[in-house]
């Protein structure tokens, strides 16, 4: 499913910018300029698609000379499309999306993730420190989405010690333009 994804992504691109680069979770590279060009995951949360767990989306950027210019994650169980351009703010189905005001961890939910190629020891270390300071945290197996409700202020802040580009090119910019 993901390589059907991806592929169906990139021949929309290439279509529309034949010229383009395109850097994807399941093939790669495709050459061109580096700074330049899409970033794709075509389904962020695999193992939640494959389990039926409904957290998973899709997630796109465009980068200009290393930096984020569009982001965008839908989510399709939820039917929603988070989307931002550098500069002109952050959305959620077209409404305005700000991040949480959340300024103390006992008032903090935070999502977590961590990836079974990396030992546990720093995602414990971390979890233990994030509970006994208060916060609750939640951990979706979906790292764009995260940063998605990052952005939406349904969670206050998300960290994982293992990210790739494709998990978070657009949901970088989307908490960055939401004021994060």
């Amino acid at each position: 499913a993901d390589r059907e994804v991806e592929a169906l992504i990139r021949r929309e691109i290439e279509r529309d910018f034949p010229e383009d680069r395109v850097l994807g979770e399941e093939f790669g590279d495709s050459g061109g300029d580096a700074a330049t060009g899409w970033v794709v995951d075509p389904i962020d949360g695999t193992q939640n698609f494959l389990r039926g767990i409904p957290q998973f989306v899709v997630s796109i950027a465009y980068r200009a000379k290393g930096e984020s210019r569009v982001g965008v994650i839908h989510d399709p169980n939820a039917g929603e499309t988070f989307w931002a351009t550098i500069g002109g703010g952050a959305f959620r189905d077209g409404a305005p999306i700000r991040v949480s005001g959340a300024a103390r961890l006992e008032d903090a939910v935070i999502g977590v993730g961590h990836s079974p190629r990396h030992a546990p020891e720093a995602y414990n270390r971390t979890i233990t420190v994030l509970i006994e300071a208060g916060a609750q945290t939640r951990n979706y197996c979906c790292a764009a989405i995260q940063l998605a409700y990052v952005s939406d202020g349904r969670l206050d802040a998300t960290w994982d010690p293992y990210l790739l580009d494709w998990d978070v090119a657009a949901g970088m910019l989307l908490v960055r333009e939401a004021g994060g």
